[in-house]
């Protein structure tokens, strides 16, 4: 308190303010610009590269702050929001030009989670925030997702923290909301999940989550309007967490109204890519550069609109396994193909520069959108009229298609009342053109006096000019005495005493009277006036349109359906994509992996035929590093994946089972943040396939058990494929080195054993990348050291190497098979009876699956 003390009452006020928000940083009006003081302005002035300077405390000391102007700060914000920084801002309230300490109010608090700022979002990905609950009577956990710039509103109940922790990894939200007490237990516990590595924590508002009797009526709402409603039933803590995590929000000044639906976490008819296939597939990122350019989601997005894209991601991270989903897609994609390339590029046109519809109508419901974002609004309407003028001249779509041009229908009451309210150029609010004249009487006569202004300003300088003879006269506005009258000091025996002195210049002097007093009351008064009708008028616009608003939903939903699906089609006719028929076999005819043959060019990418059949589920496949192993399966699962999203797969035909699942084991890596070592990481994901896939999961694991010794890596490669293939019985690619795992496979009914073909003379080895029948007993590693530029004389010391381990390999097995030396009759039984326990339990370790 004594520091505090000595501060000057501007300061005092200032950390006043901070202490109702101590996680954010602080922005503080002053006059023109909002200043930051001590901690925060050391952290925050490098990042927005603005200067760190100082200024009196008081106590004959100094603090450090910056500044940002009050007409850019919003950039700024949004800055430090994709940094991962909360934001409070303390505005001025009341009389600025009053003497003595301006009052100020925390006016807004914004948080990366909370953003509905189009500028500020990613245009294809969505902008969650997440609260997690664990309901203390069951032990169970509710979790909760939230999108403020969509509407889009989830909940779902998981078995245990770990569970959350990797459904939240998934999820990939920007803020999560916790208890209190749990946070740093939180903060420790996701730092072991690389996708929450960079997720903000905050707490939950704790009343809602204590009091039974809590209502919220954002929950009624929803509770009486949407289908999904039974989803909080069969969440333990569900109601609760809702509560609590719409308190938070409302604290935030954060509008409600957006949210229409609430789903299921987990939709039934999907699956979830866990994070780890996600990543080893390079769905959206890729794994060395950690960039959007070369991943699956770049290489196949052919979405024109925002809606479009976030639709694709959540299809590609949640594939559905509904058979009469998937066909109907198929069936769309292949009838728009049929209409030809031409008309199909005339219905993408229509969707060009489509705005985000779907983020416009959240701001729309929540009541934060701007004049001028009404004037991209009533540009999506007429697109979306247009498009449907263009659909209206296409042969009829199937009954069984999965969009209905009718959809379109539902903007139709928004468009019609954004054409009649709002003026042809729309400005922010005050200018005075926001609306259309007609629109409102009593608005029209104040934008008439407002404009006549100027007119009234122009002929009373004129009168003053002849009646005192000064030409050169002017009347400017001055930002604190308003209108003034100026005359140049070579005119001063001129001015009369009527005029009252209010500045003297250098080369002038500034006055006023009576009459330019009034004048400018009664200009000031029109301009307010005028100010204070637009906004009422601008407030209960947007209260008005809430109905058509809430209709004009289905539109941007059935929007962003027609472009993903019209994507697939465009993808399909560019690239020479297929339709995957619904089959128990799997059968893609020179089948191609859409990321890599984007990068180096189709002509260039060896095709492959990839065929399994009910049968015969497992590939076991032998071949050198670089031969396109790896490859190959994971074509298999971007080709599954593809399909089960309704698009069209890479390859000259195709037929895929429809899986419950796709799970992968790809790639040797550490993890350092969890204390996991390679062989860890890999055991613990091929302990995860091994107790969650069924016999219609699709399965990929490529070299298991390299992150150990050879003996035990190949006994557990051998386990793990004989579990997969006698006792799961899922689809299956199983990649390997170890060779000595050729000859237990061909025992096993259900593996097909095939090679990556290669060419090798004397002088070089060519890789083919072709996947052949049969198997290689060599992996010729010596021979990729070489092509990756080892030197030669490590590269013969090798070879020296490899033939001499080779004779030793040879002379044991001369050894094994030497005639036997006496030895003592009991002690070879006991050995004997010995090793036939350890077969026989090793026997049943295998067949258990380990």
């Amino acid at each position: 308190m004594n520091r505090v003390g000595k501060m000057t009452p501007m300061l005092i006020q200032y950390f006043e303010l901070k202490s109702q928000c101590p996680e954010a940083v602080l922005f503080f009006r002053m006059g023109d610009f909002y200043e930051v003081f001590g901690d925060d302005a050391e952290r925050i002035a490098p990042i927005l590269n603005i200067v760190l300077t100082s200024r009196e405390k008081g106590d004959q000391s100094k603090i450090n702050f910056c500044g940002v102007p009050h007409h850019s700060a919003r950039s700024y914000w949004l800055k430090l929001l994709k940094k991962n920084f909360k934001i409070a801002v303390a505005d001025q309230i009341g009389d600025t030009n009053a003497k003595g300490l301006v009052h100020r109010e925390i006016t807004r608090r914004l948080s990366p989670g909370c953003i509905d700022d189009l500028q500020a979002l990613d245009a294809d990905a969505p902008n969650y925030i997440s609260a997690i609950y664990e309901e203390p009577s069951v032990k169970r956990w509710a979790l909760c997702l939230a999108d403020i710039s969509t509407g889009e509103l989830r909940v779902g109940e998981l078995p245990s923290f770990e569970a959350a922790l990797k459904s939240l990894e998934v999820f990939a939200p920007k803020e999560l909301l916790c208890r209190r007490f749990f946070a740093d237990e939180f903060k420790e516990a996701k730092s072991k999940f690389p996708g929450l590595a960079t997720v903000l924590v905050g707490n939950l508002p704790e009343s809602p989550l204590r009091d039974p009797r809590a209502d919220c009526e954002v929950v009624k709402r929803l509770s009486t309007s949407t289908p999904g409603v039974d989803i909080l039933k069969t969440v333990s803590g569900g109601k609760e967490l809702l509560f609590s995590l719409f308190s938070y929000l409302k604290n935030l000044k954060v509008g409600l109204n957006a949210f229409r639906t609430l789903k299921p976490l987990k939709d039934p008819d999907n699956f979830q890519l866990p994070h780890n296939v996600v990543r080893d597939l390079e769905i959206f990122v890729t794994n060395t550069r950690k960039e959007r350019k070369g991943s699956l989601f770049s290489e196949i997005n052919s979405s024109l609109t925002p809606m479009g894209s976030r639709l694709l991601r959540w299809n590609l991270s949640n594939p559905s396994r509904n058979k009469s989903t998937i066909t109907r897609r198929h069936d769309f994609v292949e009838q728009i193909l049929e209409i030809g390339e031409q008309r199909l590029d005339d219905l993408r046109t229509s969707l060009r520069g489509f705005a985000d519809l779907e983020r416009l109508l959240a701001k729309t419901a929540s009541k934060s959108i701007c004049p001028p974002e009404f004037a991209i609004l009533r540009s999506c309407c007429e697109q979306s009229e247009r498009l449907e003028q263009n659909l209206a001249q296409l042969p009829p779509l199937k009954k069984a298609s999965v969009f209905d041009p009718g959809d379109l229908a539902g903007i139709k009451g928004l468009a019609s009342k954004l054409a009649r309210t709002f003026a042809d150029e729309i400005s922010p609010l005050g200018a005075g053109e926001v609306f259309r004249r007609g629109f409102d009487a009593e608005f029209d006569r104040l934008v008439e006096l407002a404009r006549d202004s100027q007119q009234r300003i122009d002929a009373y300088q004129e009168g003053l000019r002849q009646k005192v003879n000064i030409s050169s006269l002017k009347i400017k506005n001055h930002k604190s005495y308003g209108l003034l009258i100026e005359v140049t000091k070579t005119h001063m025996a001129k001015v009369p005493n009527s005029f009252v002195l209010r500045q003297t210049m250098v080369n002038c002097n500034r006055y006023t009277t009576v009459e330019l007093q009034e004048l400018a009351e009664s200009i000031f008064s029109a301009k307010e006036q005028l100010v204070e009708r637009e906004r009422f008028l601008f407030q209960q616009f947007v209260v008005d349109i809430l109905p058509d608003t809430k209709a004009a939903f289905a539109t941007a939903e059935a929007i962003a359906n027609f472009d993903m699906l019209l994507g697939f089609a465009h993808l399909a006719s560019r690239k020479n994509y297929v339709r995957a028929h619904v089959d128990k076999s799997i059968a893609l005819i020179k089948a191609r992996h859409p990321s890599i043959e984007g990068a180096i060019g189709r002509h260039k990418f060896v095709a492959n035929d990839i065929c399994l059949s009910d049968q015969e589920k497992m590939m076991l496949i032998t071949g050198p590093n670089m031969g396109g192993k790896s490859t190959a399966m994971r074509m298999v699962a971007v080709c599954a994946i593809l399909n089960q999203c309704g698009a069209f797969v890479p390859a000259e035909s195709a037929k895929l089972p429809i899986f419950d699942r796709v799970m992968t084991r790809v790639g040797a890596c550490d993890d350092l943040s969890r204390g996991l070592s390679t062989f860890m990481v890999e055991m613990t994901e091929t302990a995860q396939i091994l107790s969650q896939a069924t016999s219609n999961s699709l399965v990929i694991l490529d070299e298991v058990g390299r992150g150990t010794s050879t003996e035990d890596g190949l006994a557990i490669a051998s386990a793990v494929l004989e579990n997969l293939v006698g006792k799961v019985c899922c689809w299956g690619f199983f990649a390997t080195h170890y060779h000595e795992l050729i000859p237990s496979a061909k025992l096993l009914a259900g593996v097909r054993l095939c090679q990556t073909g290669v060419i090798k003379n004397a002088k070089e080895i060519i890789f083919t990348h072709r996947l052949l029948d049969g198997y290689t007993t060599s992996s010729y590693g010596i021979d990729v050291a070489t092509l990756a530029g080892i030197p030669s004389s490590v590269i013969e010391r090798a070879r020296d190497k490899l033939q001499e381990r080779s004779r030793q390999k040879q002379s044991s097995c001369e050894l094994e098979h030497a005639p036997a030396k006496p030895v003592d009759i009991e002690l070879e039984e006991s050995t004997s009876r010995c090793r036939e326990s350890v077969r026989s339990q090793a026997a049943a370790f295998l067949h258990d699956g380990g």
